[in-house]
């Protein structure tokens, strides 16, 4: 035995030597290992080298060992973690305070971990650990491969040793929350007799469990209804009559999936199929434990879609025998198996098939045949997803980008349902962009379908244009008019240049510049260019604007007066000044200024002016007289601004023009 603790005792966490000989402290476990089991220390023989913790490592689980203040401290999912709790037989050592007081540590916290142990659980009345050597072995690890067989669960093992060997009956506190047990001490009886069947409970027989002197220390008088006796001291009270007709006190109780409290048991307890699949049970005969070969089994379904379906089989040597079926429709099926031995017939516990209809995977298809449209506009992509059962749930995303410049990114909305529109911050580049609709039935993998989507450029569009030291401002020859602008683009992840045109021939690239003007009256025009090649509009008023530059005058000059107050005689010549400068008050000498004469009412100039001497001009251009000074004698006889004939009293409006000039207008009057 030696030689086996120690090939086996490296699964066995020990992490601190404890008073009691071989138990160990543990450290919490920080997740889920339903491959282990946990062994209370104080509840065992020598700890990690307890028998078991050695069955337990047989059976391929893990073990840790702890000790009372750590059992008192665990968590209900610390507990859950393990595949069974073990409560064992210390040997039946009498320095250990016995019944009630010897749970003490179990019974203080049993609300934590009792409420975890939704697995098998057995409960035997005696201390096999005491007679290993006359088959206690075989029923310790039985009795663990029983509480720990069903994965994904946690079962419990109690041993109640000989702790209640002399009482009166008594319940058992510790087992309290999961009913009422009533255990009283019996005396040593020795013909022990198995009564209930499961395949994980094949080695343990009435052989083994017999004749150790004092097979059966306590026996039971009560327990709960959902659990079924397993064992009974044979021929010893009559409370219990077992389904072979044998007769006597219980003391091993169990509970779980497939337990059959008979000679016969069926298994698994619960299978799930496709109606177009086979199902198959397997029933187990026994006989004090062992398998009986050669036994009639008989099959039925008793409720469900195919009740009435049945079959019979004969049980090989390992005790086993199959039944399998198909289903006809969905639902569930409950079947039972039973057989015959000495005329008494026995039957099995009940297992139960379920038949459904196979879920396919979700089917998906794009309606929409090639989508198309342009960046930073929604473009429509119509799907339909169908399932055999549903509900479906729906996720839209973007597969390869690779048609799309660097940062670009596209959008669904909305995203979680069948038709979407998808939108994009740039153009493919004459490429597409897939659209990816992902669909799950939250049972089988999801399922996804994809559309090649193409995405035009847009081009930008100018939104503003500002001009400064523009526009019908007097002297701006030879200054510099700044203009900038700004623009928007639907492709957000687009970038841009800009372009000015200011109109005389020159331009700037940008989207501000600054540029000198001869005098002059020009249009400014704007644009702007992505990076796939789109170009604005040109938008009068929005990518445009007029700018007029001028030269500076003083406004007329004497003989007549600014204000229209002067009054001239008919028949005289009125002499026309103006003056002329560059914004630098430099002489202009280039100009050609127009006159233009309207007469516009009667006379009220109350200011009699004197009159030239100077010949009139003839004509209507004005001439340059030097010193920036423009001149025009004006006739008042055979007037070129009255078709050839004389003009006459009354009030004028006199207007001068030209190019880059700011129009000249004075009033004045004629009198007789």
């Amino acid at each position: 035995m030696r030689s086996l603790l120690r090939a086996l005792r490296p699964v066995v966490t020990i992490v601190v030597g404890l008073g009691l000989a071989g138990a160990i402290v543990l450290a919490p476990p920080a997740r889920a290992d339903t491959s282990k089991v946990l062994i209370y220390g104080p509840s065992v023989t020598g700890g990690s080298s307890s028998l078991e913790a050695i069955k337990a490592v047989a059976l391929g689980f893990g073990v840790d060992v702890v000790d009372a203040p750590t059992w008192s401290s665990m968590t209900a999912a610390q507990f859950a973690n393990y595949r069974a709790l073990i409560l064992g037989d210390p040997t039946c050592d009498p320095s250990y305070p016995l019944r009630n007081s010897w749970f003490s540590v179990e019974n203080a916290n049993k609300g934590v971990w009792a409420p975890v142990v939704d697995g098998n659980i057995l409960v035997n009345g005696t201390d096999p650990v005491f007679h290993q050597t006359q088959g206690g072995d075989a029923m310790v690890e039985r009795g663990i491969a029983f509480a720990a067989d069903v994965p994904g669960k946690t079962g419990l093992y109690v041993s109640l040793t000989c702790a209640f060997h002399d009482s009166a009956p008594t319940d058992v506190d510790v087992l309290s929350p999961f009913g009422t047990f009533t255990v009283e001490g019996v005396g040593c009886y020795n013909d022990a007799h198995i009564v209930a069947t499961h395949p994980a409970l094949l080695g343990m027989t009435d052989a083994s469990i017999s004749n150790w002197s004092c097979s059966v220390h306590e026996a039971f008088s009560a327990w709960p209804a959902d659990f079924a006796v397993l064992a009974i001291a044979r021929n010893i009270g009559s409370s219990y009559t077992a389904a072979d007709g044998s007769v006597g006190t219980p003391y091993i109780l169990a509970r779980g999936e497939g337990l059959s409290a008979s000679d016969i048991s069926l298994t698994p307890a619960g299978q799930t199929h496709d109606v177009s699949e086979v199902a198959t049970v397997t029933a187990l005969v026994t006989s004090g434990g062992s398998p009986q070969s050669g036994q009639a089994v008989t099959f039925s379904v008793l409720t469900g879609p195919n009740a009435g379906t049945g079959g019979s089989g004969t049980t090989a040597a390992d005790g086993t025998a199959t039944f399998s079926y198909s289903g006809t429709t969905t639902g569930t099926d409950t079947l039972q198996a039973s057989f015959v031995r000495a005329g008494v017939t026995q039957s099995s516990n009940t297992a139960t098939v379920d038949w459904t209809v196979a879920d396919t995977p979700p089917a998906v298809t794009i309606d929409t045949a090639a989508p198309s449209g342009v960046e930073g506009a929604p473009i429509a992509i119509d799907a339909t997803a169908t399932d055999d059962h549903g509900p479906l749930t729906y996720s839209w995303s973007s597969g390869s980008l690779a048609g799309l410049d660097v940062g670009a990114a596209c959008s669904f909305s909305p995203q979680n349902t069948e038709d979407t529109t998808m939108t994009c911050t740039d153009d493919t580049n004459g490429g597409t962009v897939e659209a990816v609709l992902t669909v799950s039935d939250g049972v089988n993998p999801p399922v996804s379908e994809g559309v090649d989507v193409t995405v035009a450029n847009a081009k930008p569009v100018v939104t503003s244009l500002t001009v400064s030291g523009g526009s019908a401002t007097a002297c701006l020859e030879g200054n510099a008019v700044t203009a900038s602008f700004t623009a928007v683009d639907a492709g957000t992840n687009d970038t841009h240049t800009g372009h000015i045109d200011w109109g005389d021939g020159a331009s700037s690239n940008g989207f501000s510049a600054t540029h000198t003007y001869a005098a002059g009256t020009y249009t400014i025009a704007v644009s702007a260019t992505d990076d796939d090649g789109g170009t604005s509009d040109t938008v009068a008023g929005t990518s445009t604007t007029p700018v007029s530059l001028q030269y500076a005058t003083n406004g007329i000059e004497q003989p007549i007066n600014a204000d229209g107050s002067s009054n001239f005689k008919l028949g005289r010549t009125v002499p026309v000044k103006i003056r002329v400068t560059d914004c630098h008050g430099n002489p202009v000498a280039t100009l050609t200024p127009q006159v233009a004469l309207a007469k516009v009412g009667p006379g009220d100039g109350t200011v009699n002016e004197l009159v030239s001497s100077s010949a009139a001009d003839t004509g209507t251009t004005m001439r340059y007289a030097g010193d920036s000074q423009y001149i025009f004698n004006l006739s008042t006889k055979l007037s070129q601004f009255n078709a050839g004939q004389d003009l006459t009293a009354g009030r004028y409006r006199l207007t001068i023009t030209a190019p880059s000039l700011a129009p000249v207008v004075v009033y004045f009057d004629l009198r007789p």
